[in-house]
């Protein structure tokens, strides 16, 4: 009898235990489905950062997993962003947000009661690792949008000195039609264009660019023509704006001005010069300057784009740990040679780093496989293999599964699951059955 009793009591705990993994695992899946949601408004391309923070509040205040969220919040560099009827309460969950190393802002979520107070599932579910991850992605998102912002006047300066040095080298236009044409091109380059005015006064002419007049802030370079003054590039702001690098002006702004001048002296120096040959020379090494310049441009951009390509293929071939011993790596998009040799290269590197022993592939998110993409996901599991990670292929839609049965691909080999979920729920099954000797 007692014997009897002993193995029912194990039996009792061993249900405990499943249950509670069971819900762990809910929770889990939870997470990293909102965590999903998060991630994917912050990269919608179509959305301002207001409308993007507005759908991360959504997202945070709809995950409850039995507890009441009475409110969120994201305040963002002096702005706040709050769920609608939002109100606090004194059971509150925050993380801050850093972008460039710096403290940017806070995120919040408030409770209708005390997390503390609750059983295992509404702890687990409430880990601080979501609210950290949805800061964390905040920073980032915020971070772009500071980059992208300063790409975008560098743009504008760039327009400015394409059109500065379109007119300075046209020569069936008057001079005072290059200096009209240059004077309207410069608030269009500033920070703010719709307060900007401006104005060229060079060897007792005055241009000055639409609806002229004087504002409070001033900016002015000297144009100058070996070293002699002959005249002034001025910018004036009509209201007051926020503090930049020298009053409300950035010091790239400075630095258009600047440049503005000296093509301005070269433009001049052009006109006056009678003999052919000096213009030609002059000609000859402004187009010299102008393509060192346009080649640093190139350069630049070419690294913008390489760091944003890089960006990109992170967000794209994530490797995350989603329990004990268990990687998940989700493929969303088109798979080729390239990106299949970094999907095995990052893949491997984890399972090397966070001794794996499960790797559950998801492949939802890729529209087409066909036979070229079948190979590659069969070499990365042989490869995981070798490493002595077992590997699971999910999310193989009805489509596809048709399409590779009419190419005759053979996947026959390969351990696959219909969903995450369901390879997810082996996986987790597997880690705790005990090794066989």
């Amino acid at each position: 009898m007692n014997e009897g009793g002993d193995v029912r009591t194990e039996l009792a705990k061993l249900s405990q235990d499943l249950e509670r993994a069971r819900r762990e695992l809910a929770a889990r899946e939870d997470e990293l489905q909102c965590l999903y949601r998060v991630a994917s408004t912050a990269m919608d391309a179509e959305k301002g950062l207001e409308d993007k923070l507005n759908g991360i509040l959504e997202i945070v205040s709809t995950r409850s997993q039995g507890m009441e969220v009475v409110g969120a919040r994201i305040v963002l560099e002096g702005r706040s962003f709050e769920t609608p009827r939002f109100s606090e309460t004194p059971w509150r969950q925050f993380c801050e947000v850093i972008a460039d190393g710096t403290h940017v802002g806070v995120v919040e979520i408030f409770y209708a009661r005390d997390l503390q107070s609750q059983g295992d599932e509404t702890s687990e579910a409430w880990q601080p690792r979501f609210i950290n991850a949805v800061a964390k992605v905040v920073g980032e998102r915020l971070r772009e949008t500071r980059v992208e912002r300063r790409i975008g006047e560098r743009v504008k300066e760039l327009h400015c000195l394409y059109n500065v040095s379109e007119l300075t080298h046209d020569d069936s236009s008057s001079r005072e039609d290059v200096f009209q044409g240059i004077v309207e091109s410069i608030p269009p380059a500033f920070q703010y264009p719709e307060v900007t005015r401006a104005r060229i006064v060079c060897e007792g002419e005055t241009f000055v660019s639409e609806s002229f007049r004087e504002g409070p802030f001033r900016q002015s370079q000297r144009i100058a023509i070996d070293g002699r003054t002959i005249g002034t590039v001025e910018v004036f702001y009509l209201e007051e704006r926020p503090p930049g690098d020298e009053g409300p002006f950035l010091k790239e702004e400075r630095h258009l001005l600047k440049v503005l001048a000296e093509r301005l002296g070269d433009f001049v120096r052009r006109r006056h010069a009678e003999d052919l040959e000096i213009r030609k020379s002059l000609e000859l090494q402004a187009y010299n300057q102008e393509l060192q310049q346009q080649l640093q441009v190139v350069r630049e951009q070419n690294e913008v784009i390489v760091r944003q390509r890089d960006i990109i293929q992170e967000l794209s071939t994530p490797v995350l740990e989603v329990w004990d011993d268990i990687l998940t790596l989700p493929i969303i998009g088109l798979i080729d040679t390239k990106r299949a040799a970094e999907i095995m290269q990052r893949l491997l590197s984890a399972i090397v780093e966070k001794h794996a022993k499960f790797v559950i592939v998801d492949v939802t998110g890729v529209p087409i496989v066909d036979t070229q993409v079948a190979d590659h996901l069969i070499q990365v599991v042989q490869a995981a293999s070798l490493l002595g990670a077992s590997c699971m292929l999910t999310g193989i839609r009805p489509a596809v599964a048709r399409a590779l049965v009419e190419l005759g691909v053979d996947l026959s080999a390969m351990n696959t699951r219909r969903s995450f979920r369901a390879g997810l729920r082996e996986c987790v099954q597997s880690a705790k059955r005990p090794a066989k000797c």
